[in-house]
């Protein structure tokens, strides 16, 4: 496999270098089998996250080049954790739960890879994207209250209450949700289908 030398580097760097290079040339040998050029731009950068990332390295070649594409767009965390609730706000009440529940799963990893991807990149500290991570986890969050109805079902009478890392805003990549739901009625049932 002969590489381009910012390529060789990253391989040369990456923490763990044999997943990293089995993984490239897993890569490169799909690409090459569907077609798809030479993708992603940032080559260097793909096998930095092969070689971070057993998670993500699965998750790329779960999704293909829909996942690898965001390796060369920017990232507007903003945008894209207003455009999450916003989507499920207007669009997730009349679908299927499954269908809600799958597509929210995917869009999550796709705005956490890319949360790894801005820190691999140095855009993000590590404060930052323990900021970052632990507001996508509250924006989950509110869209599966609104996806299982606890709201309809408490008519807006309850709170949640986020303990441990979501509470000191250090959600990291591999963090639990310790959460508390406090409501005035017995709506357990609603509670039970978000835990």
């Amino acid at each position: 496999m002969k590489l381009d030398t910012e390529t060789q580097k990253a391989l040369d760097a990456a923490w763990n270098k044999e997943t990293a290079r089995a993984s490239l040339e897993r890569w490169l040998g799909v690409c090459a089998q569907e077609k798809w050029g030479n993708i992603p731009q940032d080559l260097p950068l793909l096998v930095t996250l092969f070689g971070a990332s057993w998670y993500f390295t699965r998750y790329i070649f779960y999704r293909g080049n829909e996942a690898v594409a965001l390796i060369d767009q920017p990232f507007l965390f903003e945008q894209r954790l207003g455009f999450l609730v916003q989507d499920f706000s207007e669009n997730g009440i009349n679908r299927d739960l499954e269908d809600n529940l799958h597509r929210l799963c995917l869009i999550k990893n796709e705005i956490m890879l890319q949360i790894l991807l801005a820190q691999l990149k140095g855009e993000f500290d590590q404060v930052r994207s323990e900021q970052a991570l632990t507001r996508l986890a509250e924006a989950v969050l509110q869209v599966m209250i609104l996806l299982c109805g606890v709201d309809r079902e408490t008519d807006g009478q309850f709170v949640v209450l986020g303990m441990g890392r979501i509470a000191g805003i250090e959600m990291t990549y591999g963090s639990d949700l310790d959460l508390i739901f406090l409501s005035r009625d017995n709506t357990q049932d609603a509670f039970e289908r978000i835990g």
